[in-house]
């Protein structure tokens, strides 16, 4: 018996456990099986998506049923069982004669029963039921209220079913995106959106002017929205100019550089401008620095030397914040933050740094 198979259809042993309960083992149908499951298609009657935090997505059949037939990739039996820990969502069939299948998911494996399958297939299936449930979130009508947060500024506004479904449309025009390359933070102030559909609480996270996530489980969706709706929500939560004598003002920050001092970074020099993920990223740190816990004098652990100095340039103005394990001090005032220099240094790590400006 073969343990790998092709097949021109895709992953035709899965669908054929999918649709009527096949054996689990991989063999490859022969042409009558090949045609009793598309003839067998049509008995799947519902299908959705459960999340590991209990929430249930219906998902529409009739794209989930077209698409099981264009499924492609190899797929393998594996020894290794999908770690629950590993399992993004659940998806649940229902069919005509069949009782329901349980399909527990990940991004390199999948989990049928007690047997797990892996390859190209498998992260196949996990890109297109993750493209299904991106169809499906804002496919309600209506909903009853959103309360809008802009996190950076520690503003909020509810707002009722109207404007609440004014925004909502910006998201049901939005086209679903596979996960960036590379993380995007949250641009400032960090709009969040908390709609209340009648039957639950959806968050979406404003990440730039065209790109919003939701927040799904273990899973983050993406999408790609019109930049009407960041101008509608400045109409509604405006930009506020930040503090000059506070963290805050970092966010207007138009370049970075991090001058290492001890051995453990490496220089980096970034214009804010020459990518939107540098500038969420240099939005993030100053997050970091805000949540720091304002200090009566120099810490005892500030004797020694700083990890390295972050240089901000904001306008005409040079801002140097040097760094420490727990602390940072800024303008002549100092601050705790438990791990600060680490995760500062994580941030920077999460994108290639541009080459160096001589």
């Amino acid at each position: 018996m073969e343990k790998l198979w092709r097949i021109r259809l895709g992953l035709m042993c899965l669908v054929c456990l999918i649709l009527y309960g096949c054996s689990a083992n991989p063999q490859k149908p022969n042409a009558a099986e090949r045609n009793l499951i598309v003839q067998n298609v049509d008995s799947v009657e519902k299908v959705s998506v459960l999340t590991t935090e209990g929430q249930d997505i219906p998902l529409d059949v009739k794209d989930f049923s077209r698409g099981l037939l264009e499924l492609e990739g190899e797929v393998v039996t594996t020894d290794q069982p999908l770690p629950v820990k590993d399992v993004k969502f659940s998806l649940i069939v229902y069919r005509a004669v069949e009782a329901p299948l349980i399909i527990d998911v990940g991004e390199n494996v999948c989990r049928i029963g007690e047997a797990s399958y892996s390859g190209p297939g498998a992260r196949n299936f996990y890109s297109w039921v993750r493209e299904l449930i991106g169809a499906a979130l804002f496919q309600q009508d209506q909903v009853e209220s959103v309360d809008i947060v802009a996190s950076d500024l520690n503003i909020s506004q509810f707002s009722q079913k109207q404007e609440a479904n004014e925004l909502w449309e910006f998201l049901r025009s939005g086209e679903y995106r596979e996960k960036p390359g590379n993380r995007q933070f949250p641009l400032y102030p960090y709009y969040r959106l908390k709609f209340d559909t009648g039957k639950s609480i959806m968050e979406v996270t404003v990440l730039t002017p065209a790109l919003v996530s939701v927040k799904m489980g273990k899973e983050i969706i993406y999408y790609h929205v019109s930049g009407q709706m960041f101008a509608w929500l400045t109409g509604k939560l405006p930009l506020q100019p930040p503090d000059e004598e506070t963290i805050h003002m970092l966010f207007k920050a138009s370049g970075v550089k991090l001058l290492p001092v001890g051995r453990t970074a490496e220089a980096v020099d970034w214009k804010v401008a020459d990518s939107i993920v540098q500038q969420g990223i240099v939005h993030q740190v100053v997050r970091v620095l805000q949540h720091g816990t304002a200090l009566p004098g120099k810490p005892a652990q500030a004797a020694n030397r700083a990890e390295y100095v972050l240089r901000f340039t904001v306008g005409e103005k040079v801002t140097d914040v040097a760094v420490y394990e727990h602390a940072f001090s800024l303008g002549g005032s100092w601050y705790e933050r438990q791990d600060a220099g680490r995760d500062i240094l994580a941030l920077f790590g999460t994108f290639e740094q541009p080459k160096k400006s001589s």
